[in-house]
This record gives structure tokens, C-alpha cells and sequence, in this order.
């Protein structure tokens, strides 16, 4: 009786997964998970890190776009403030950045 319920609790891409498997190709529950773990695993999302972030790197991008991509990612994980900081100086490129702050009439002392 369960198994004829899952499929009505299943929607978008997971239902046509499942009606895509041959009739008769699952035989156990096991065998079920295994099968759509595989299918969506680049789905899941994983978990941001402090050496991700440490790699980012402001490539051309507006500094104003950059600095709010930056700051989302960085939110994504636990660390002082300290290290966050000089991952973003680090990422920034100051060219950009004291065009951009030129640009905004904001006093580039305030930063250092």
C-alpha cells in the first residue's frame, strides 16, 4: 500500500525520475534511495568554506556587485571577523575599488 502512495509524493523533477525507472527495475526501498541519490546528487548543495571564500576573486566585476556576491558567501560560514576581513581585501581588486570609491566620494582613509 505504501509503495503505490510514493509516487503521489513526489513532484517535478523527482516524478519524472521515478516514472522514467523500467517497471519492475527497484526492488527494495535500498535500492530506491541509492538510485535517486544518484540522480540528484549535484543537487545538493554543500557546504561553503573559509578556503572557498579565500579564493574568490574579483575578476572585472562592478565593485558594488562584487562586494554584495562576497559578502553572501561570506555569511555562509562561522569565522572572526579578522579573518573575514583579510579574505576580502584579498579578494578585491584595489584598481576597481579606488575607482569606485573615488567615484562615490567616499573618503579612502576611512579604510585604512
Amino acid at each position: 500500500m505504501h509503495a503505490n502512495l510514493f509516487p503521489l509524493s513526489l513532484k517535478c523533477e523527482a516524478l519524472d525520475c521515478f516514472n522514467t525507472l523500467p517497471h519492475g527495475s527497484i526492488t527494495s526501498f535500498g535500492q530506491l534511495k541509492i538510485t535517486f541519490c544518484n540522480h540528484f546528487q549535484l543537487l545538493i548543495a554543500k557546504k561553503f568554506t573559509y578556503g572557498e571564500l579565500l579564493k574568490i576573486r574579483q575578476r572585472g566585476q562592478l565593485v558594488e556587485k562584487f562586494i554584495k556576491f562576497w559578502i553572501e558567501k561570506a555569511n555562509q560560514i562561522r569565522i572572526h571577523d579578522d579573518m573575514k576581513i583579510k579574505a576580502f581585501l584579498e579578494a578585491l581588486n584595489l584598481k576597481y575599488a579606488i575607482e569606485y570609491f573615488d567615484y562615490c566620494n567616499f573618503p579612502l582613509d576611512a579604510f585604512l
